[in-house]
């Protein structure tokens, strides 16, 4: 596993007010996190979630929360900073008026990476970058034809959709009935991520000392059990895998303090009524609620969360833990 000693390197939640001319937004504290994936959603108004990275570029758009292809444009983020980015105009991210909120990835051995790929319509592997296994990967057909964000969670004959609220669905021509390895994942013959001559883009997580990505059993209960990830989340996603149900997101900058109760969900663009409950721990998170969408009894899961601060941090004389609380 690999072992990041200061988590607001690789990741950062962040909030900014939009003003609907360009501006600078510039991460809090001291970290000089140069993000290589920038994530934007509107918490106030029914705009798509956005997502731009350096690896596709700066004016290359996809919206998350529907399946359609990316587009071009100036008018979303204009910039990569080394401490932040520079937002245009779209509402989506700068809508005068509004809070929007941002989650930052870098790309970095054992816990992310971004590749992209032209679709053979054969079944074969293509090279990752992540060193390790992915736990989690996320992949759209960006140009082709519209085709939905499909997601792997550790089950190589099953998949889900991102933009979708479906229960997990069983298909070879998806990722061939194979695993992914720390070099290289596969794809069957199916259009959603191997469609002939279409381009497409994949984003891999990997377990780290700040990032991690698994399954948890629910609890059906209010005093549901810790599910652990070595640290104290700064962000986390949950799904249900067996039926129809969101993609529910939580952070630690929109709720500072437990319980943390302000959702948004990745395939709604418009905002998601407070529902749930969840507390941040020093080694992970519990759910503090009953309902079937995050701790039905006996319900698998699928989860993402990245770290505010790892539990243990790498010395010259060993792995010590932080401070819990």
């Amino acid at each position: 596993m690999a072992i990041i000693d200061d988590a607001s390197s690789i990741f950062q939640v962040n909030i900014h007010s939009g003003t609907g001319q360009a501006q600078a937004i510039t991460f809090d504290g001291n970290s000089d996190l140069s993000p290589d994936l920038i994530w934007v959603k509107n918490r106030n108004e029914g705009n798509s979630h956005v997502f731009i990275d350096t690896v596709r570029g700066v004016t290359k758009t996809l919206q998350l929360d529907n399946n359609t292809l990316e587009s071009t444009g100036t008018s979303y983020i204009t910039a990569f900073g080394s401490d932040g980015f520079t937002v245009g105009t779209a509402d989506n991210v700068n809508y005068n008026g509004s809070s929007l909120v941002s989650w930052n990835f870098k790309k970095q051995t054992g816990v992310f990476d971004i590749q992209t790929w032209t679709g053979t319509g054969s079944n074969r592997t293509i090279a990752h970058d992540l060193g390790v296994v992915p736990s989690l990967f996320i992949m759209k057909e960006k140009t082709g034809s519209v085709n939905d964000w499909t997601v792997y969670y550790g089950d190589e004959t099953d998949a889900l959709q991102f933009n979708e609220s479906n229960a997990t669905s069983d298909s070879a021509t998806r990722f061939n009935d194979t695993k992914p390895t720390s070099s290289v994942f596969s794809l069957g013959t199916g259009s959603v991520g191997n469609r002939n001559n279409s381009t497409y883009v994949g984003y891999f997580f990997g377990n780290s000392s700040v990032s991690r990505a698994g399954l948890y059993y629910g609890a059906g209960n209010a005093d549901g059990a810790i599910v652990h990830t070595g640290f104290k989340p700064a962000f986390l996603i949950v799904k249900n895998t067996a039926a129809t149900s969101g993609w529910f997101i939580y952070d630690n900058k929109r709720n500072p303090g437990n319980p943390v109760t302000e959702e948004l969900a990745a395939q709604v663009g418009g905002t998601v009524a407070d529902s749930y409950a969840v507390d941040f721990l020093s080694t992970g998170f519990k759910l503090r609620n009953a309902d079937a969408d995050l701790n039905g009894g006996g319900t698998k899961y699928v989860y993402i969360a990245m770290a505010e601060q790892p539990f243990v941090t790498s010395t010259a004389n060993g792995s010590i833990p932080c401070t819990a609380f």
